[in-house]
């Protein structure tokens, strides 16, 4: 028994079938042809019975299909069947399908359809959702993820709902399920699913580690305008990470994400200049890197400050400014800012001693 019916002409199978992996992966059965179904009994029987079984039917409306008459068939069968209907449009608008084919207009009766945008049927599938929810047709099946790993009884109706979801599984370890959702809420545009997928190919979470599969995925975050994508694209070039080894390229995604206000990026950009990566060593620059970092709450980057004032690099030797700067790291926690205050004190006390 399937949830969902999906009509449609062999041209447009791969949309049936990213349309199917969508709506299950919102916890719904679907059903289609080149997938469901079986040799040997008669192919008529089969779509019969799977349109019986269901609770819809999504008709895929597209200048090819208006030319089937088997699609026109499983229209009049659902419609005698009083099955509801989800008519999604592929290359073609709702005014020249209803002048094509006024008795499917009759059938399909005051169903709203929703085109297929450039971007893919991954953009539409939360208002397909909605929708079915809307009708009445509520998921039947485990095989989502959805239905077998979240608590709630309602089916997430939007990509952030998803999102939500899988960020649960991600954080209970369930990465193998967590990629699946990530990528479904990626093929609506979300920028966050999309930065989570290249993590997960970076880590090998869920996932064989791919360098140059996460490397396509920051980039697809960078372009919408993710900060902390552009900084994990400036550590993959930096460490050579799926990539040559490029500390330019490194220093243009730092400078990228530090004028989107990544704090990570700006003490990225200070561990260049101090280390002579790319750049002429410059302990000013990263000083003044280390600060931006530092204010933005960067922990490593206030650990850097105070290495910068004890040994006079870039700045006047300052004992007072690097006990300030190891202090603000240590109370995030930086162990190493702890034994840094340790040794300082131990450096400075004979000075103390003098001095009185």
């Amino acid at each position: 028994m399937s949830d969902v019916f999906i009509s449609h002409v062999e041209e447009d199978t791969d949309l049936a079938l990213e349309t199917a992996r969508g709506l299950e992966a919102a916890g719904y059965e679907t059903w289609c042809y080149e997938r469901d179904g079986y040799p040997g009994p008669d192919y008529l029987d089969q779509v019969d019975r799977a349109i019986g079984e269901s609770q819809a039917i999504l008709v895929v409306i597209s200048p090819d299909s208006l030319g089937s008459q088997q699609v026109e068939d499983e229209v009049k069968w659902a419609r005698e069947q009083q099955r509801h209907f989800v008519p999604i449009l592929k290359g073609i608008s709702w005014a020249e399908f209803q002048s094509r084919r006024p008795r499917w207009r009759m059938a399909l009766g005051i169903a709203t359809a929703v085109r297929v945008p450039t971007e893919g049927v991954g953009a539409i599938l939360p208002r397909v959702v909605r929708g079915l929810q809307e009708l009445g047709v509520k998921p039947s099946g485990t095989q989502g993820p959805i239905i077998q790993k979240q608590s709630e009884t309602s089916v997430p109706r939007g990509p952030d709902e998803l999102l939500k979801v899988a960020q649960r599984l991600y954080g209970a370890g369930d990465y193998s399920e967590a990629f699946r959702l990530f990528r479904t809420v990626a093929m609506t545009g979300n920028r966050e699913a999309m930065i989570q997928i290249g993590l997960l190919y970076e880590n090998g979470h869920g996932v064989a580690k791919d360098y140059a599969q996460a490397r396509q995925w920051y980039e697809k975050a960078a372009a919408a305008g993710i900060a902390d994508a552009m900084f994990d694209l400036g550590l993959l070039y930096e460490n050579g990470q799926g990539v040559a080894k490029d500390y330019a390229q490194a220093r243009q995604w730092y400078e990228k994400a530090a004028a989107a206000g990544s704090a990570q990026a700006m003490g990225a950009l200070g561990g260049l200049y101090y280390n002579r990566q790319g750049v002429a060593q410059d302990y000013a620059l990263a000083r003044q890197w280390f600060e931006r970092a530092a204010a933005a709450g960067n922990t490593n980057s206030m650990f850097n400050l105070g290495i910068l004032y004890e040994y006079g690099l870039g700045a006047a030797q300052d004992y007072a400014q690097a006990r300030h700067w190891y202090e603000k790291a240590a109370a995030t926690g930086l162990q190493q800012a702890k034994d840094q205050l340790i040794a300082l004190a131990a450096k400075t006390s004979p000075l103390k001693a003098g001095a009185a």
